[in-house]
């Protein structure tokens, strides 16, 4: 009897043990969608997900691929993710429809169509673009709402002065538009201009004063979770502040697990390091922000000279912004504090320490 005691007792033990500490529930689950697949130009949900920042952090956010910010949006409004992130044009036009959404962690801090040309080329400014064309990938990309109001506000009317051209956005049909003079300078998404830097080394990037102000890539849910839900938005943020701080740290380290997740955008390797520069590029902060590490704080003034562009690059038949949303009622920078609220040395250490 004793010995089936003594069995028993230990069997009992051994099961506990396996159930883990006494009480412990299952950690809360969370659906968090991006734009696009998870990799490089999302590296910080990719690296928080496989660092295990969220759970430290007490969820469970599984993170899922997005169809375009305008398919993101439209899931977080149906209540089929919890949250996700997504580019100002697709969120404002939700919110335009009537959405209620909070803005609460910006990603990017730079615009995501950069406009180039060839190193050698008369076009310097904006402004030289006249009698020109000049290059988009498609007329449903992203950039054209952009693109027109970058040249209005040059002075230039399309039609008259400058034309956009469909060239596509492979680095091949984009350079041989340059090269061959039928467009005088390019604009796409920033992913399009890396490959092209790329294979033509002698590119340089018009700077557009007022798309410089720019911010991108922001973490948005409904109005109605953030308010009910809060510890859970804070929890998700700190994880990605934390993967942004590891990847500063040690870029060399966020390369090698990114390769891993990702490994048909490090095929090539001076690709691969390319494209997570740039990504590291936009998610730095101001100067002050980054010297002391914080990151996702949101700028009203960037949104609203977001907002004017749509509006002034807008055309009717395509359904794009007519007016200025309340921009102060959807951004917030009050969980910002706490979402930056960790042990940051640890963080720094376990990047260097990485192998």
């Amino acid at each position: 009897m004793r010995t089936f005691r003594s069995v028993s007792l230990l069997l009992v033990a051994a099961l506990a043990l396996a159930a883990g500490p006494a009480g412990a529930q299952p950690l809360p689950k969370v659906k968090y969608m991006l734009s696009s697949k998870k990799g490089t130009t999302h590296f910080p949900a990719t690296l928080a997900e496989h660092l295990g920042f969220f759970k430290e952090e007490g969820y469970d956010i599984e993170v899922l691929p997005g169809p375009g910010s305008g398919g993101m949006i439209r899931q977080v409004i149906a209540r089929q993710v919890d949250i996700g992130q997504g580019s100002p044009g697709a969120i404002l036009m939700a919110m335009q429809a009537g959405a209620r959404l909070k803005g609460v962690y910006t990603i990017f801090y730079k615009d995501v169509f950069p406009m180039i040309t060839l190193a050698g080329s008369r076009v310097h400014r904006v402004e030289d673009l006249k009698g020109w064309a000049l290059g988009i990938s498609e007329f449903t990309g992203g950039e054209v709402a952009i693109a027109r109001g970058v040249l209005a506000r040059a002075g230039l009317t399309e039609g008259k002065d400058v034309s956009l051209l469909p060239v596509g956005e492979t680095p091949a049909s984009a350079l041989q538009a340059l090269r061959s003079g039928r467009i005088g300078a390019y604009m796409s998404g920033f992913q399009d201009i890396v490959a092209i830097r790329h294979q033509e080394p002698n590119i340089r990037e018009i700077v557009i004063p007022q798309t410089s102000k720019f911010q991108s890539q922001i973490v948005v849910l409904r109005q109605d979770v953030f308010e009910q839900r809060r510890p859970m938005v804070i929890a998700l943020c700190r994880g990605l502040a934390k993967a942004t701080l590891f990847a500063h740290t040690n870029p060399d380290a966020a390369q090698a697990i990114l390769a891993k997740l990702a490994p048909a955008e490090y095929v090539d390797p001076k690709f691969g390091r390319l494209f997570l520069e740039t990504v590291l590029d936009m998610t730095r902060p101001p100067a002050d922000a980054f010297a002391r590490a914080e990151f996702g704080r949101n700028s009203l003034e960037a949104w609203e000279a977001y907002q004017d562009f749509l509006i002034t690059g807008k055309k009717a038949a395509e359904g794009a912004l007519e007016k200025p949303q309340d921009l102060k009622g959807f951004l917030t920078n009050e969980l910002i504090e706490e979402c930056n609220a960790y042990d940051k040395e640890r963080i720094r250490r376990m990047a260097r320490e990485w192998k």
